[in-house]
């Protein structure tokens, strides 16, 4: 058996309501990448994933099945391990997708195209928060009778927000569904019923044009939002600041007001030293989709709120070195900006000198920005 490096590994959770076709998902993509001579399907009872006796009656998954396939990605050479977790979708065994999701990396939610959203799709989002996953989601069976994609995509982003926007486009719908604009390369791949799974690569049809031009420029616009923060992160400039008396605790409420303010739809994430590891504030900023990026305090009683679903990530470790940043920050400011001995009485009148003092350290570093970036 080939062994693989830790990073060429990635298990994928494929989760959502049942009769979503979860399993048929898998056994499609085991079947394109190779790994099956031929597709299995759930009403013949031969896909892998779903080989209990009881499942196979009932075509149902009870129980997480699991598969792997070999894949190298586009300009790539080097294959990769994608272990699937195919997990339950009907209330009864959703504990089974729960403890499943835990080993997951990412998690694709799939949505039926009749009925979208529904009861299930939303407690399986809930745990990829929980266990701060990465996660898409699969519009399938769109094939099927009543199949409408902007009615499920309409639901998506009515419960999950308006920052899940589409990757492709479908081409069709019902009897005449058959393949994908790929928003990203501007291409049309097209599929043969019943065919080997592999795609003709074509021109966007005429009739596409517009609609996959625009949906197109909302993909860029919403990876552009993200940008914006990681710019923020990556310059090294204060964003907000926020004046407290030293009350033991006055530190963690300010950063939740803060982040309250920048946090949404879109996820966000925040770092900090030892002090911020409170499982209260941890709590409260899973609450606000912010993920916390906080050093570790395992001498904390009842040891640390970070756990190892945050810290597995490699974003943990790079916000650990952007968060010293800060600590550069206020040693300018104590120094340069003559903050270490205070000179004014009043609150309000002490934090109108922070403030002032924040915004004069922005000059100084976008002016040193600016001449790096004009060598």
């Amino acid at each position: 058996m080939k062994a693989y490096a830790t990073q060429s590994i990635c298990n994928v959770g494929i989760a959502g309501h049942g009769d979503t076709g979860k399993t048929q998902l898998v056994s499609s993509l085991l079947f394109t990448a190779g790994m099956t001579t031929r597709l299995g399907k759930v009403v013949e009872g031969t896909t892998v994933t779903d080989w209990d006796e009881e499942e196979i009656a009932r075509k149902i998954t009870i129980h997480t099945g699991l598969a792997f396939a070999e894949w190298a990605g586009s300009g790539q050479s080097e294959k990769i391990k994608i272990n699937f977790l195919d997990t339950p979708g009907y209330s009864t065994f959703i504990n089974d997708t729960r403890a499943s999701l835990v080993a997951a990396d990412a998690a694709l939610i799939v949505v039926d195209a009749v009925a979208g959203v529904q009861v299930v799709t939303e407690k399986v989002w809930d745990y990829a928060i929980e266990y701060d996953l990465p996660r898409a989601f699969v519009i399938n069976w769109m094939d099927r009778e009543l199949a409408d994609f902007e009615r499920a995509m309409e639901s998506i982003t009515h419960v999950f927000g308006r920052n899940a926007v589409p990757v492709q486009l479908p081409i069709g719908a019902e009897k005449q569904f058959r393949g994908v604009v790929d928003l990203i390369t501007m291409k049309a791949h097209l599929y043969t019923p019943d065919g080997d799974g592999k795609p003709r690569i074509e021109d966007i049809p005429a009739d596409m044009a517009d609609a996959a031009k625009a949906a197109h420029e909302a993909l860029v616009e919403t990876v552009a939002e993200g940008d914006d923060a990681l710019m923020e992160n990556r310059n090294g400039l204060i964003v907000k600041t926020r004046l407290t008396k030293a009350t033991g605790t006055a530190e963690g409420a300010a950063a939740l007001e803060m982040v309250e303010e920048v946090s949404g739809e879109q996820r966000v994430t925040m770092g900090g030293d030892k002090g911020y590891d409170q499982k209260k504030l941890v709590e409260a900023l899973r609450r606000e989709n912010v993920t916390p990026h906080v050093a570790r305090n395992q001498k904390r009683p009842g040891g640390s709120a970070i756990d190892g679903r945050t810290t597995r990530h490699a974003g943990y470790a790079i916000s650990q070195r952007v968060r010293k940043r800060v600590e550069e920050i206020f040693g300018w400011m104590k120094t340069i900006g003559l903050l270490r001995k205070l000179r004014h009485r009043g609150e309000a009148r002490v934090e109108w000198m922070f403030t002032f003092t924040a915004a004069a350290y922005n000059l100084v570093r976008a002016r040193n920005l600016l001449a790096q970036a004009a060598v």
